[in-house]
């Protein structure tokens, strides 16, 4: 393969894949009154798709990196993209890793950083013919401290949808969630649960979400509420039982207990959702989820 061309940026290393370059007709592009290159079609139409995870800097890829590696796979599929090959995207973010620019403000080797991937339609732009190929984008970052204050979620919009072709990929058109979690913000909350149509709970606008019921179970809003697959709720699962439900706002109140998992931010209690308090959820099953967050960061 092909070395990719690298630049770097405020945030720190970009790596792109970008293959050859585009033949034939296409739209010229100024930016900001000046010409530029042509971005890849599907950041211009959202057939795009992406995975976040911790990593280190300089070392190999972290142990749980399979995965991340299926979960990418299978939001690409879903999304109708030329899958380039495990050891093609493999590849891609080993070299980010190691590469020296990625140290510009980061750290040395073995800090833990924030990997993105991204895959993205290339081509010419068809409303009719899917992506003949498609680019793997890879960005480092700074990982940030891992998060632990209760969160305060405000009970947001019903925008997830099970009939949407792309449920369950984690595509990079995520407007309608930024949206609702800064509208969240605006009236004093953490973070936004969002709905699917029909008003059943569906997941925060970047973590998925587990709620312990007065009975003492573990439950987790079921895929057809149009929540992600999360890769922490899978480990989660190998220890302790998480059963999927359909849940409402109605039905929470006194002896509820919550936590949200994010593979990148950690597990963090949900202090209440909208008007109802939460109790904290179990001490050991949180510790367990911070444990397992860190895991899939760290090398083999």
């Amino acid at each position: 393969m092909t070395r990719p061309a690298s630049s770097s940026d405020s945030s720190g290393g970009r790596w792109v894949d970008a293959g050859p370059a585009e033949g034939g007709a296409g739209p010229l592009w100024w930016r900001d009154g000046a010409p530029c290159a042509a971005l890849p079609r599907g950041w211009l139409t959202g057939e795009a798709v992406y995975e976040t995870l911790l990593a280190q800097l300089g070392g190999p890829l972290p142990a749980l990196w399979r995965l991340h590696l299926r979960r990418f796979e299978r939001s690409a599929r879903l999304c109708q993209l030329p899958w380039p090959g495990d050891a093609h995207v493999t590849d891609a973010a080993q070299r980010a890793l190691v590469d020296p620019s990625a140290r510009r403000g980061l750290g040395g080797a073995g800090v833990t950083v924030r990997l993105r991937l991204n895959l993205v339609a290339a081509g010419a732009l068809s409303l009719t013919v899917g992506p003949a190929r498609a680019e793997v984008w890879v960005g480092i970052s700074a990982a940030g401290p891992a998060q632990t204050a209760p969160l305060r979620l405000a009970l947001g919009p019903r925008i997830r949808n099970v009939e949407d072709p792309l449920t369950g990929a984690k595509r990079v058109a995520i407007a309608s969630d930024l949206l609702a979690r800064r509208d969240a913000v605006a009236r004093g909350f953490d973070d936004v649960l969002l709905r699917d149509v029909v008003g059943r709970l569906s997941e925060a606008s970047t973590s998925c979400l587990v709620l312990r019921r007065p009975s003492g179970a573990l439950v987790t809003p079921a895929a057809d509420t149009g929540a992600l697959p999360s890769t922490t709720l899978a480990l989660l699962r190998e220890h302790v039982a998480v059963a999927d439900a359909h849940l409402t706002y109605d039905e929470l109140g006194p002896g509820w207990a919550g936590l949200v998992l994010n593979a990148v931010v950690g597990a963090r209690p949900v202090a209440c959702v909208d008007a109802v308090p939460l109790s904290p959820p179990p001490p050991a099953v949180v510790e367990l989820a911070r444990d397992l967050v860190r895991a899939q960061g760290r090398a083999p």
